[in-house]
């Protein structure tokens, strides 16, 4: 099986939990902070859960880093930069040359990882900081809603 099709859908996954978890929350929650678990905002902690993917794809895909986003300063444009990030994100996985994944590559929190690792990598760091997103809600008086009931599990007949 080739990688792009699982790392496009490890993308989608993240960025619908991000998506999810931001939702519900108005501008002054997204600014709230629990520091026994991250001393960043919400906002902050989202930003920094997605800009590493960006960073990685970018790079892999031939272009130079990116530069820092600005911070978003209200909930709509937190989802506009984040609606902006994931169609930059799609295209640079979508135009990753033949090889490029196995390629080593430096990144400024770690030595060296091949492409994939390091894209596998942020997309795990980012659900880690939207669970975190769930710790910080939940000490805020916000927590996320009840789950909709899932199907039953097993084969399916």
């Amino acid at each position: 099986m080739e990688a792009k099709p699982i790392l496009s859908y490890l993308h989608s996954q993240l960025y619908e939990g991000l998506i999810v978890i931001l939702t519900d929350l108005t501008d002054q929650q997204l600014e709230y902070q629990a520091p026994d678990i991250d001393t960043r905002s919400i906002r902050d902690v989202a930003m920094h859960a997605y800009r590493p993917v960006l960073a990685i794809a970018c790079v892999l895909a031939g272009e130079e880093w990116p530069v820092r986003p600005y911070m978003p300063i209200n909930k709509n444009e937190l989802f506009a930069l984040l609606q902006t990030m994931h169609t930059h994100i799609d295209e640079c996985l979508m135009h990753i040359p033949i090889g490029k994944l196995e390629e080593t590559i430096s990144l400024p929190w770690d030595q060296s990882k091949s492409g994939l690792e390091a894209l596998a990598g942020s997309f795990m760091h980012g659900m880690q900081h939207v669970g975190a997103i769930q710790g910080i809600r939940a000490c805020g008086g916000f927590p996320t809603p009840a789950e909709d009931p899932k199907p039953a599990r097993g084969l399916i007949k």
